[in-house]
């Protein structure tokens, strides 16, 4: 039996603030945003070790633009890259989530209700 490694992973969480949308040169659309995993941390806690650098590329960016906004509850899926930069002759290691998938995890309208969420399947790819 051959087992075959991917690099892949899936979160879920909160999308810390809105979407910065970025049209490059060749009219393809990029999206950055930032997930942190757990939704009952206080704003004034720091988020280190739990928030993810999130980009979508293309159709996926487009998908994320329409859809989404600071604050929601989503799941995302895709893959690991690590990012090398340099500020002031220093350099800094970045890892970002790569989105292929996302959906958008709905809380139920009122909270007298059982707490279980419904989803919205919101597909990444036309």
């Amino acid at each position: 039996m051959s087992f075959r490694i991917r690099n892949q992973v899936q979160l879920v969480g909160r999308l810390s603030q809105a979407l910065h949308c970025q049209r490059l040169s060749d009219e393809s659309l990029v999206v950055n945003t930032q997930l942190v995993l757990d939704d009952a941390i206080p704003a004034s806690e720091d988020h280190h070790g739990r928030l993810f650098h999130l980009v979508g590329w293309s159709r996926v960016a487009e998908s994320m633009h329409r859809n989404l906004s600071g604050g929601q509850r989503i799941m995302v899926q895709g893959r690991l890259v690590n990012k090398r930069q340099y500020h002031k002759g220093l350099s800094y290691y970045r890892t970002e989530i790569h989105v292929s998938e996302f959906m958008l995890l709905q809380e139920p309208p009122c909270n007298n209700y059982r707490r279980s969420n419904a989803t919205i399947n919101v597909p990444a790819t036309t």
